[in-house]
């Protein structure tokens, strides 16, 4: 077993009285050439040729000593292995205008007010050998002791230089500063720097205790930072920010287990262009409460964009007032929460369980011009999302980003998402679970996680469907974007919604699709804002050809199309009144009305008709219906469009009821009846308009003695042989064409008639059958 005991319980106690050495002692020149001075009584000056190697019995600071390395330039380098049993007390200043590596397995304490100012220093309590140091190779390895370093005072790299600190346990209460360089700290067994650059640390952890913890600062201006352990703590400042738009600070922070960033800690890569920063746990949980930044500040048009987030691993958490800012002044970044789009690129780690609070907030604006960036929050198994995301356009121009809030098996939201743009297209939010359910209240789940450890296993337990995703009402009502739901199962609007679903944000998109059902138990309220609903999408896992849309409550969109497509052995009902305030209502697949539609133009290639009402309708497309078809006020045909209602009944619902064509004269337009009717249901006057034609067999009849009046201003039309088109109105009138192509036409109201249109018999057999009581003029 190793021996911990002395180096791992290092304390600022230990630093007091005699405990620290004056300068270092008792050095033997294993490798180079090395010449020692004394300038002053509490001075040491060591001149090293490039790749010497030193080993000291002891090598320790006093608090008002100085040991000064002077090298032949920058890039030369001195190993300094300590080989006695003591500590490294770094107290007073050490400095150097090359690079120092300082190795001591039983510790190293750097305390307060002490400063080491040096071109670049790498201080290990993990052995490298004399060979590796002298190829160049940065291999590190733990011998039977291997302490801890703990920094409480000042530490400071040259231009382009680096700091890098390797131990099984890393604390900074302290600052680390280096300029355009690497800062890097690994708490390991064995450590590799493939090169000192923060993607190519490799790092080995023998257990959980092998972790950083930062208090401090660490401070990369225009550099990079790496912190990699099995588990890691901030509570301070890690801040790669960047002056120049050609360098941007990167910051990574890589565990093994627990990855914990407290409240009030702060991680920073802004500048004229955001960096990059990346906080991972492989196996463990990632807890953000403090804020993340990388922010675009240039106000010049070449830059300004908005750098790129990651926030990975087995569990993912934004607690409390968790801050993601990815927002530049011309256009926003990137921000990912447990994964990528979809879960689907396999360079960012997917999180089993992603939680996002109430008070936590995804930024990634443009906030001048621009366009909105990009937000991902997404899970393999559950996503609970509580906060706030922006991807809005910039003020001055630009449109709204994209963004996904997605747990594959379960979701649960109650956030909001703002993606408007000023003067620009809205951006777009896509779900993407297993299954759909907006219920009319808080869901269920928006309690289950407060602590923080998240308790992501609540959910699993907790009673709620597993596989689910849970929306509040009140949550997608004010989402400033597009919204896309893509459920590999059902999407359910829950009956019991007051006013029903009704969305805030004006003239957005609404798009659901299904791998298998759609169904609304509450209205839905679009504002302006187009409805696509498809049903068994082939695009979903697993999906259902039989898919089916089922409104039972009634829609409106405003003015916004209604398109809904069903499997392709499915089937799509519309129940209640379904207002598309002159919208399309575009129809793949079979189509069932047993409601109202109004204010629409239809366009389908069948109906079935279960005592459906047409109000201020327009027919788009050539339809064969099945079933009662009512007409409340007015059903226009487009032009050349053909309405086959087969032995269905057609009838008008009001009295004063018109069927009429787009552009009147146009006679190509008609209603076709197979042994079905057209009936004047409700008394009144009611108008075949010009250019409709009435064809083939059946009857065309009014309601009511003494009431119930048809003027025909188009054509009637027998013309189906051996069939009599019977007409037959309390009150009738006809400006337009009778005629009798085919089969016989027989006019015979209640009452006396008038005529002022063409009579037509124009084929052999053909009658036509006027009666008695009518006025030709």
């Amino acid at each position: 077993m190793r021996y911990r005991a002395l180096t791992i319980g290092l304390t600022l106690g230990m630093l007091s009285g005699s405990a620290a050495e004056a300068n270092p002692q008792a050095a033997v020149v294993i490798n180079g050439q090395a010449g020692f001075a004394r300038p002053g009584a509490n001075a040491l000056d060591i001149t090293t040729t490039p790749g010497a190697i030193l080993h000291w019995q002891n090598f320790s600071i006093g608090q008002q000593e100085i040991t000064r390395f002077v090298q032949s330039s920058a890039a030369s380098s001195v190993l300094n292995r300590v080989v006695g049993r003591n500590p490294s007390e770094i107290l007073g200043q050490f400095v150097s205008n090359g690079r120092v590596f300082l190795i001591n397995p039983n510790g190293i304490v750097i305390g307060p007010g002490a400063r080491i100012d040096t071109a670049a220093l790498v201080a290990s309590t993990l052995n490298i050998t004399d060979q590796d140091f002298l190829a160049g190779k940065l291999n590190f390895t733990a011998g039977d002791t291997a302490g801890a370093i703990k920094n409480y005072g000042y530490v400071k790299a040259g231009p382009k230089g680096e700091i890098v600190l390797i131990a099984p346990q890393i604390e900074n209460h302290g600052t680390l500063e280096v300029e355009e360089g690497q800062l890097i700290l690994a708490a390991g067994e064995k450590v590799k720097l493939a090169s000192l650059d923060v993607d190519d640390v490799t790092f080995e952890v023998q257990a959980p205790g092998d972790r950083v913890l930062n208090l401090g600062r660490l401070i990369a201006e225009q550099g990079a930072i790496g912190v990699f352990a099995g588990t890691i703590r901030n509570a301070g400042l890690i801040n790669a920010d960047s002056l120049s738009r050609d360098a941007q600070g990167r910051i990574v922070l890589s565990a093994t287990n627990d990855v914990t960033l407290d409240a009030g800690s702060a991680i920073s890569a802004n500048g004229p262009n955001g960096g990059a920063v990346k906080i991972a746990s492989t196996n463990g949980t990632t807890l953000v409460s403090g804020t993340v930044s990388a922010t675009g500040t240039a106000e010049e048009a070449a830059a300004g964009q908005g750098g790129r987030i990651e926030v990975v691993g087995e569990r993912v958490g934004l607690l409390g007032t968790a801050s993601l800012d990815v927002s530049g002044t011309h256009g926003g970044g990137a921000a990912l929460v447990g994964g990528d789009f979809h879960g689907g690129n396999s360079a960012v780690k997917n999180a089993q369980d992603t939680y996002v609070a109430t008070d936590a907030k995804i930024a990634a604006d443009a906030l001048t011009e621009g366009n909105g960036g990009k937000v991902v929050v997404w899970a393999d198994d559950t996503t609970r999302f509580h906060g706030a995301v922006s991807a809005r356009g910039g003020a001055a121009g630009g449109d709204g980003g994209q963004s996904e809030i997605s747990g594959k098996n379960s979701l649960a939201f109650d956030g909001t998402v703002d993606a408007t743009a000023a003067h620009g297209r809205t951006g777009s939010v896509l779900f993407d679970p297993l299954d759909v359910t907006i219920t009319p209240a808080n869901t269920t789940d928006d309690g289950q996680i407060s602590d923080a450890t998240i308790l992501f296993g609540d959910h699993k337990g907790g009673g709620a469907t597993v596989d689910s995703f849970t929306m509040s009402e009140s949550a997608l009502e004010v989402l400033g974007a597009d919204i896309l739901i893509q459920t590999n199962r059902d999407f359910t609007i829950n009956s019991g919604l007051v006013g029903g679903l009704t969305l805030v944000a004006v003239n957005k998109t609404f798009t659901v699709r299904a791998g298998r059902h759609i169904v609304l138990n509450s209205a839905l309220n679009t504002n302006g804002g187009a409805i696509t609903f498809t049903a068994g999408d082939t695009g979903a896992t697993g999906f259902n050809t039989s898919g089916a849309i089922a409104v039972n409550a009634g829609l409106s969109t405003g003015g916004g199309a209604f398109d809904v497509t069903s499997g392709s052995t499915g089937s799509s009902t519309l129940g209640g009144t379904i207002d598309l305030g002159g919208g399309a209502l575009n129809a793949s697949g079979p189509l069932t009305v047993t409601g109202t539609l109004k204010n629409a133009t239809l366009n389908a290639t069948s109906l079935t008709s279960s005592s459906a009402v047409f109000d201020t309708v327009t027919l788009g497309t050539s339809m064969t219906n099945t079933g009662t078809l009512y007409i409340n006020s007015l059903l226009t045909l487009a032009d050349t469009v053909n309405l086959n209602m087969g032995g269905s009944q057609l009838r008008y619902n009001t009295a004063g009821g018109s069927i009429v064509t787009a552009t009147p004269g146009v006679t190509h337009s008609s209603i076709q009846l197979i042994g079905g009717s057209l009936y004047n249901a409700a008394g009144g006057t009611d108008v075949i308009g010009q250019g409709v034609t009435v064809e083939g067999y059946g009857t065309v009849s009014t309601c009511c003695v003494g009431g119930g009046a048809l003027v025909n201003a188009g054509t009637l039309d027998a013309n189906v042989a051996g069939q009599t088109l019977n007409v037959s109105p309390n009150l009738f009138s006809s400006t337009g064409a009778l005629t009798a192509s085919a089969g016989t036409l027989t006019i015979a109201p209640t009452n006396p008639w008038t005529n002022t249109g063409a009579l037509n018999v124009t084929a052999a057999g053909a009658i036509l059958n006027l009666g008695a009581s009518f006025t030709l003029t």
